[in-house]
């Protein structure tokens, strides 16, 4: 029994130390994060946007320099503009080092935005040659765009003349939708757009008699016929042209068709927004993981105890308690003397041991 508790023992202290070893982590994870970790902000624009960048530092720095993620640092306050900075670059990347009321910051500014342009860009500052990690500055900028351009095929036949158009188009992180126009006039669509395979894909009922134009577009943009013009089907030398004048009348009917679009979004359609990554998000996150780490050791220690203190409570009544030799007075002769072994102390009158 002995070496059975020794054995518990040993495993809840094994047990309770191995719990030990995630809470310790996350809090060098945490120690780590608060003293090395910059503090992350998000931009968010679209292609062809411009985007401006301010990266405050202490004045008295010797040296900021300004990188795109892990690339060479395109700036350096010592020496300017990189001269290894791609050309295109160099006419859309304007850097510039302002003072303002005693506040110094770093100014970058990005025009016609491309999606490599998207990343994070850093700044470094350092004093005496020496990195000032608290002063690091960390700023991601999302660079969105919208749906490619529509490409469409005809598919199958639904009855007269009508037929299924399927199109499709690169989906964006922008939501988009396709549209089509024929006679001038705009087309409903069979179905809500959706992404596959990002792609996005959309059916519509066409007139195999009539020219059809289909473009691509964000979903809460509108597109008129002039506009809508990435595919066109059923073309031939007296089509129409490109770009035809839409009537009082059609005009109503797609300005409340666009009304009707702004209200219903498709569901099968989502997107996602970049928020500001801040340390104390961070923080939280580590904490309730820390939390939760905890409440999984006091359960392991709580059952391994409860299992400790069975055994020992199993030992304790399997023991002898010193009275089982003892025999009622009442069933023995007052003749008879007792042995001393068998005479365990005083017995009440129905045989109970009294101490």
């Amino acid at each position: 029994m002995y070496n059975e508790l020794q054995i518990l023992r040993i495993r809840l202290m094994k047990n309770f130390s191995m719990a030990r070893i995630p809470i310790i982590i996350a809090c060098i994870l945490i120690v780590f994060q608060q003293v090395y970790l910059p503090v992350v902000q998000a931009v968010s624009t679209v292609e062809g946007d411009e985007a401006y960048l301010a990266f405050p530092y202490p004045c008295n720095s010797s040296q900021v320099t300004l990188q795109q993620s892990t690339k060479v640092p395109f700036y350096r306050s010592t020496d300017g503009l990189s001269p290894y900075l791609p050309s295109d670059q160099v006419q859309r990347f304007n850097v510039q080092n302002r003072i303002e009321n005693g506040t110094c910051s770093l100014a970058l500014t990005i025009t016609y935005l491309r999606r490599d342009d998207q990343g994070s860009y850093i700044l470094f500052v350092y004093k005496d040659g020496y990195p000032q990690n608290d002063d690091t500055q960390n700023i991601r900028l999302q660079v969105d765009y919208p749906p490619g351009k529509a490409s469409c095929v005809v598919g199958h036949s639904k009855g007269g003349e009508w037929v299924g158009v399927d199109c499709t188009a690169n989906a964006g992180t922008i939501p988009g939708k396709i549209e089509c126009y024929q006679n001038g006039l705009w087309m409903f669509p069979l179905n809500d757009p959706t992404v596959v395979d990002s792609l996005l894909k959309q059916t519509f009922l066409i007139l195999e008699s009539q020219p059809a134009f289909c473009c691509s577009s964000p979903w809460h943009e509108y597109r008129e016929r002039c506009e809508c013009n990435d595919t066109a089907l059923f073309l031939d030398d007296t089509s129409e042209k490109p770009c035809l004048t839409i009537s009082t009348t059609t005009r109503e009917v797609t300005n409340n068709v666009q009304s009707f679009e702004s209200t219903s979004e498709p569901s099968s359609i989502t997107t996602t927004s970049i928020t500001d990554t801040q340390k104390d998000d961070i923080i939280i996150s580590l904490s309730v993981i820390i939390i939760i780490m905890m409440l999984i050791n006091l359960f392991f220690i709580y059952k391994f105890r409860k299992k400790y203190n069975d055994h020992r409570n199993t030992g304790r009544s399997n023991q002898p308690t010193g009275n089982e030799n003892c025999v009622k007075v009442k069933d023995i002769p007052e003749e008879i003397a007792l042995p001393r072994h068998v005479n365990c102390g005083a017995l009440s009158d129905n045989g109970e041991s009294v101490q």
